[in-house]
């Protein structure tokens, strides 16, 4: 019975002996966080904004929003951290727009533009989608005419 107890506890002892001698299991962690497009937070504005025209340029910005935040060619564009997007809606729901689709427009927009607001005056919203809307529907109808017009020779 001795002799059992004996090399039972040798086998222990030679079994933790051989258990420091493996290598020891590193357990790795790797994380990797791209926030590219992570849409910004919705912009909340009470009514309607007013928007200023930039000098020079066909982009209006909306004075007072809390960001940066434009209305240009019938869609509204927000830069965030550094990264633009769009929407067709002033509080959004904004899309992630990839550095080549942004428009160019928005690359030479003059460092102060900011200083237009205390230039020209504020217009309503409504006056300047409407404005845009009436330009598109005149484009729509030239066109609808000259395809009509090429049809006749057919």
């Amino acid at each position: 019975m001795y002799n059992n107890v004996r090399c039972f506890l040798w086998g222990l002892v030679l079994l933790a002996a051989a258990g420091f001698m493996l290598p020891e299991r590193s357990a790795a962690e790797v994380s990797v966080n791209v926030a590219i497009g992570t849409p910004p937070p919705p912009v909340v504005l009470s009514s309607p904004p007013d928007v200023v025209l930039i000098r020079g340029t066909y982009v209006y910005f909306v004075p007072g929003a809390g960001t940066e935040l434009f209305y240009y060619d019938g869609h509204w564009y927000r830069r965030h951290r550094g990264e633009w997007f769009w929407s067709r809606h002033y509080s959004g729901s904004w899309v992630y727009l990839p550095p080549a689709r942004v428009p160019r427009v928005f690359v030479s927009l003059p460092e102060d533009y900011y200083e237009s607001y205390y230039i020209s005056k504020p217009v309503p919203y409504e006056k300047v989608v409407k404005k845009h809307h009436k330009k598109i529907e005149k484009e729509d109808s030239r066109h609808k005419k000259e395809k009509n017009r090429y049809e006749d020779y057919d």
